[in-house]
C-alpha cells in the first residue's frame, strides 16, 4: 500500500535523503506514535518536511516524528515516495538550531472555547483521537476512568473480630445462656443496643 502525498514542497526528496537533526530534543510516547501513524494512515502527507541543506545534507528541522513512523511503517510493506520538502535558510548551523527551538515554540495558545467555536460543525468522532492538544479537553462529556496507582499498605494481623447479631427482642431470653457462655472467654467484649 502506499501512503499517499496531500501536499506540495518545494522540492521533494526521497527518505533516505533526509537526515535526522534534532537528536534527543523530543522524546515520542508509544501512545503519540500511534496517534501520529493512524492521522498519516488516513491523511497521508499533509505538510511538507522543513529541510536545511548544508554541503549536501538534508538537516531535518520539522518532521522527525513522521520520519520514525514512515521508517516503521515501510518495515511493514507500505511505500513511501518522494517527501515534499520545504528549504529553510541558515547561515551556520547555530542558526539552523536556533530556528529550529523557534519552529518548536508555541506562541499562540488554543483554548478550549476557542478550540470549540473553530470546530463547531466537524464531527469529532474518530477524528478527535488522532489529535495530541493536552490542555483541551476535546471529549468534555466522556466519562474518565481515574488513573489506579499502586499503593503500598501494612497489613496487620487483626486483633479482634466483630460480629454483629441481630436478634428480635422476644429471642433474647431464648440465646442469652449462650452469650453468657461466649462473653466467658478472654478478650469477648459485648455491646447491646436497640433500634
Amino acid at each position: 500500500m502506499e501512503i499517499k502525498v496531500t501536499c506540495k514542497g518545494a522540492v521533494e526528496l526521497d527518505i533516505s535523503e533526509l537526515t535526522e537533526f534534532q537528536g534527543g530534543l523530543k522524546v515520542l510516547s508509544a501512545e503519540r506514535k500511534l496517534k501520529l501513524r493512524k492521522s498519516i494512515l488516513k491523511y497521508g502527507i499533509s505538510f511538507p518536511f522543513f529541510v536545511y541543506s548544508k554541503d549536501g545534507v538534508n538537516y531535518i528541522e520539522d518532521g522527525h516524528q513522521r520520519l520514525i513512523c514512515l521508517k516503521e511503517l515501510i518495515s511493514e510493506g507500505y511505500v513511501v515516495g518522494k517527501l515534499p520538502c520545504a528549504l529553510i535558510y541558515a547561515d551556520s548551523m547555530q542558526e539552523a538550531k536556533e530556528k529550529l527551538l523557534i519552529l518548536n515554540s508555541r506562541y499562540g495558545e488554543i483554548t478550549e472555547s476557542g478550540f470549540f467555536e473553530f470546530s463547531e460543525g466537524l464531527n469529532l468522532e474518530g477524528f478527535g483521537d488522532l489529535l495530541e492538544l493536552p490542555d483541551i479537553d476535546i471529549f468534555p462529556n466522556e466519562v474518565k476512568v481515574p488513573e489506579l496507582k499502586e499503593v503500598e499498605v501494612d497489613l496487620k494481623p487483626y486483633k479482634k473480630t466483630h460480629i454483629l447479631i441481630s436478634i428480635p427482642p422476644d429471642k433474647l431470653i431464648d440465646v442469652q445462656d449462650k452469650l453468657n457462655e461466649i462473653l466467658k472467654v478472654q478478650g469477648v467484649e459485648y455491646e447491646q443496643g436497640s433500634n
